[in-house]
């Protein structure tokens, strides 16, 4: 890996600066997904995969042209120059090979702001009972920090470990201490619960305040918060299973009397032919229901231990 990426430094390494600049906001998002990659590299890795793919667009082009001329080769290397024939020579599948570079140049782009959300959604359900422990350990006089070290060896939060991962490597990389660590890694995640922490705790450690007093605090309205969003939750997934009632079980009857109506009785106007049917309850009606599972599972939370 680290060969591949060294070569695709030196070869897009100009290009991977210049889109760099494009898009300063990239290094956050990578620094907040814990990507351990410079940004100009991934940058340059994304820019080799764009040119590869659009090598192999304008290599399928030239076939094309070639077949087109020459008929007797479009069968004699069948089925795959005629998959080449059949792609090209539609408007819209020409169109759709032409954007494959520039999908793959997005998807890249959004590939570390997606697992940033990720971590983010991850973060918020295991900070409460962080500020919880580290409440308690401060409570017998030891250092948040070092009961946030302690969370490194839990198995129960997997993305607060890594979030503790990522300070120390601040710590070592930079040099800097524990506290402006932890000032510095809160600000890159966009999480208020996170911050609140953290910032909160820096600040009034600077002060001179009350450090036990504002963890209890901060603790107490973190737990009244995670409370409150369970039952939005619980609001929206009973609405969310009226829409699906809705959609599946009174829809599907009345395309069912429909059907039986029609089938029933011609002349009344209601005809449903069986292959419709058929399609309906065997493809729209499963695919409804595996999109209501998906938005069920987004919308409960999810936690790292099942």
């Amino acid at each position: 890996m680290t060969e591949f990426s060294d070569f695709c430094y030196t070869v897009f390494g100009p290009l991977g600066r210049t889109l760099f600049r494009l898009h300063r906001g990239l290094e956050d998002n990578i620094d907040a997904a814990n990507m351990k990659i410079h940004p100009e590299i991934y940058l340059s890795m994304i820019l080799f995969f764009s040119t590869v793919a659009s090598a192999i667009i304008a290599a399928t082009f030239a076939l094309f042209w070639v077949f087109t001329s020459n008929v007797d080769m479009l069968f004699l290397f069948a089925p795959f120059s005629l998959l080449i024939y059949l792609v090209w020579s539609s408007p819209i599948g020409g169109f759709a090979l032409i954007l494959v570079p520039f999908v793959i140049l997005v998807i890249g782009l959004s590939i570390p702001s997606l697992k940033a959300s990720n971590r983010i959604s991850g973060l918020r359900n295991e900070i409460p009972y962080a500020s919880m422990h580290m409440s308690v350990m401060a409570s017998g006089g030891l250092n948040p920090y070092v009961s946030l070290l302690r969370l490194k060896n839990v198995d129960l939060l997997p993305k607060l470990r890594e979030e503790i991962e990522r300070i120390q490597g601040l710590i070592l990389s930079s040099g800097c201490d524990p506290v402006s660590a932890m000032e510095k890694a809160a600000k890159v995640i966009g999480l208020k619960e996170y911050k609140d922490l953290l910032l909160g705790y820096a600040s009034t450690l600077r002060t001179g305040g009350d450090v036990l007093h504002y963890l209890y605090a901060q603790t107490n309205a973190m737990f009244r918060n995670m409370a409150t969003r369970i039952k939005g939750m619980g609001e929206s997934m009973g609405a969310l299973m009226e829409a699906y009632s809705i959609v599946e079980i009174l829809g599907g009857l009345g395309l069912y009397m429909m059907f039986i109506i029609g089938f029933s009785l011609p002349e009344a106007g209601m005809t449903l032919s069986p292959e419709t049917f058929f399609i309906f309850s065997f493809a729209v009606m499963p695919m409804v229901s595996v999109v209501f599972l998906f938005l069920s599972d987004t919308l409960q939370i999810n936690y790292p231990v099942s």
